[in-house]
């Protein structure tokens, strides 16, 4: 761990659980051909996840970086043909339906997400055992409110979509996704050298999947019976 960054402590407090699923992208194209063919334009809000960026770009796609205040505009003069930015509640907020024919599913580049707070460790270890605890229940409560209401929201925000925007909601064939896991694995195995942290995180989410791996197989219920 390095010392000047606390982490482990606010992430137990988090729990490290998700609080729902990003999509993969909106589009005025189809994806599935498209991202292979030369001059597809794509753009990830946040190319930092797991090297995203590296992944379309192996598939064939032209990557660019922007500000979100600025995806809209791109996409209306056709700068860019496809956008992965949020979820669908932030998604209707910046009127993305408005612009895009296709919205994918599931967001492959970031199957789970969770709130997290990392702050410098010098600056924990000077707050009292108090104010610490209040930070952990602060975590805590935050991501229990997000599991309890995210996804609702998502739906309503799905739904009004389609109902003010021209545009399929998809999801990538299983093929399609297999494809794309072939390439991330690549990525993968080639900036594991360049980053070492990224064997340390990918090995702790590993260990923490296969960790509850056996109560999922035990709870789970015959298909058709959820």
């Amino acid at each position: 761990m390095n010392d000047t960054i606390c982490r482990v402590p606010v992430a137990r407090a988090t729990g490290i659980r998700a609080t729902g699923t990003r999509t993969a992208s909106l589009g005025t194209v189809e994806a599935r051909n498209a991202i292979r063919a030369e001059g597809f334009r794509a753009l990830p809000e946040d190319i930092a996840l797991w090297r995203f960026r590296e992944v379309l770009t192996k598939l064939g796609a032209s990557v660019t970086a922007l500000p979100g205040s600025e995806i809209y505009l791109a996409m209306e003069r056709g700068r860019i043909d496809a956008t992965e930015y949020a979820s669908p509640l932030l998604d209707e907020s910046h009127k993305f339906y408005k612009l895009a024919k296709y919205y994918y599913f599931p967001g492959w580049h970031q199957s789970t997400a969770w709130n997290s707070l990392i702050m410098n460790k010098a600056a924990w270890n000077k707050l009292s055992e108090k104010q610490q605890n209040q930070i952990k229940l602060a975590c805590r409560a935050t991501v229990q409110r997000t599991m309890a209401e995210t996804t609702p929201l998502q739906i309503d925000a799905l739904e009004r979509m389609k109902a003010g925007g021209d545009f399929e909601v998809k999801r990538f064939p299983d093929a399609f996704i297999q494809d794309v896991h072939k390439v991330w694995l690549e990525v993968l195995q080639e900036n594991r050298a360049k980053y070492p942290l990224i064997d340390e995180a990918h090995e702790s989410l590993r260990a923490h999947v296969a960790r509850y791996a056996p109560w999922e197989e035990l709870q789970a219920l015959p298909p058709g019976l959820e």
